[in-house]
């Protein structure tokens, strides 16, 4: 039977966030009649895209599903101040205008990044009745703190009050709690949510993503890296959460190898790197800048293993960065330099290994010992990573359990509308 889905989200494409695009096109197939309810697009660069008026609502049709995009103040940068404005005016624009895609809604699924999605969806269930399931992509008060935006003192002590209090309030509010790592569920179980209201459930990948193992000396050419030795790969992100000085010092552990560590990405830490490696006369570390989509195919069949990095922080142990199940999907190794999920999920999956982070030469000597392993081992790994990937975080299981959480929670909460 059809569910009437509304997918409040605050970012959509075409901004480039294939998560929630992933999600509602996931619905659609399993008989979901999904609506989305989102911001004007203004990701990454803060400003309003081409075609749209970051004061104006809209409605559009995209990939065949109904978009109705409700006004923002467009900001991404790094002023703490012009963020929160950001998030509150979609805030209370989607909790004004988005009151007609609730009403004719079943129930409703809320990406909760930023927390503040949230506010439609809980503000209106009283009056209308539509339950929502809530999926917390990032813990607030703690990633807000943690990230620097708000700063120390009296106005970090106010704002931990009041967006623990706001997050708590929707937390309760919801029918259903969805986390996308096991150490998030036990924050929350700790926060006081109900431990049978929550469902792990992790984020899934574009799929397809195989290395061509046929081609690495291919992809090295289209690259302009070393066509033989050993290729290690962080790519991403390049900031200070990810630590990066651990992975980039553990070269100089390795000179004795042809190994070359690979940094494909852009970020606010990049020239700091850039001119650590150049300090230190360092050859074995190549920067390749952002690639554009296209290239991650063959960035993925140059590279022998490939790297997660967070820094040692509370936070970033329940935290599961997206690059895990893109890395697993691909078939490859998999190198984590931090602590928590992320790590346990290398062990775990037969993957690959874990380094402490800050510990170069401890992230050097496993980078060592993926060099000697032979190839019928490193193979298993590489089925290993597929293997679970597909039995634990693939389209297929996500959607899945979503679509039983939404029916469940339209059929117990919407059946007194």
């Amino acid at each position: 039977m059809s569910v009437r889905t509304a997918f409040v989200t605050q970012w959509y494409p075409p901004e480039p966030v294939e998560v929630p695009r992933s999600i509602a096109l996931a619905l659609t197939d399993l008989d979901h009649d999904v609506v989305v309810a989102t911001g004007i697009p203004n990701y990454p660069d803060g400003v309003a895209h081409a075609g749209h008026t970051s004061w104006r609502r809209s409605r559009e049709t995209l990939d065949g599903l109904e978009v109705h995009r409700y006004p923002l103040f467009p900001s991404h940068d790094q002023s703490a101040a012009r963020r929160i404005v950001n998030y509150l005016t979609w805030a209370a624009s989607s909790t004004a205008l988005g009151w007609s895609v609730l009403r004719r809604s079943d129930v409703a699924l809320v990406y909760s990044s930023p927390a503040t999605a949230a506010l439609a969806p809980a503000l209106w269930r009283r009056a209308m009745r539509t339950p929502y399931v809530l999926i917390v992509q990032d813990l607030w008060p703690e990633s807000v703190l943690s990230s620097g935006m708000i700063g120390k003192g009296f106005v970090s002590r106010l704002a931990d009050r009041i967006l623990r209090a706001f997050s708590n309030w929707t937390y309760r509010s919801a029918a259903e709690v969805v986390v996308i790592s096991p150490g998030m569920r036990k924050v929350l179980v700790e926060r006081g949510v109900s431990p049978e209201k929550i469902t792990l459930v992790y984020n899934w990948t574009a799929e397809r993503q195989s290395a061509d193992g046929d081609r690495p000396r291919e992809a090295r050419r289209e690259l302009s890296l070393p066509l033989d030795g050993f290729i290690v790969t962080y790519a991403g992100n390049v900031g200070t959460a990810q630590a990066l000085d651990t992975l980039v010092l553990a070269a100089r552990h390795l000179e004795d190898l042809e190994v070359t560590v690979v940094v494909a990405g852009d970020g606010v830490d990049l020239s700091r790197l850039q001119s650590l490696v150049a300090d230190r006369g360092m050859k074995n570390v190549r920067f390749l800048g952002r690639l554009p989509a296209e290239q991650m195919p063959a960035l993925r069949a140059a590279s022998d293993l490939q790297v997660v990095s967070l820094a040692d922080d509370p936070l970033f142990a329940v935290t599961m960065p997206s690059k895990v199940q893109a890395i697993l999907e691909s078939g490859s190794r998999l190198l984590v330099i931090g602590r928590g999920d992320a790590a346990h999920v290398a062990e775990a999956s037969g993957a690959g290994w874990t380094a402490p982070p800050g510990d170069p030469e401890a992230v050097a000597a496993v980078i060592r010992l993926a060099t000697l392993e032979p190839p019928q081992a490193a193979l298993a790994r590489e089925k290993a990573a597929q293997d679970y990937y597909q039995t634990h975080m693939s389209r297929e299981i996500g959607s899945q359990a979503l679509d039983q959480l939404l029916r469940r929670a339209a059929a117990r909460e919407g059946s007194t509308r």
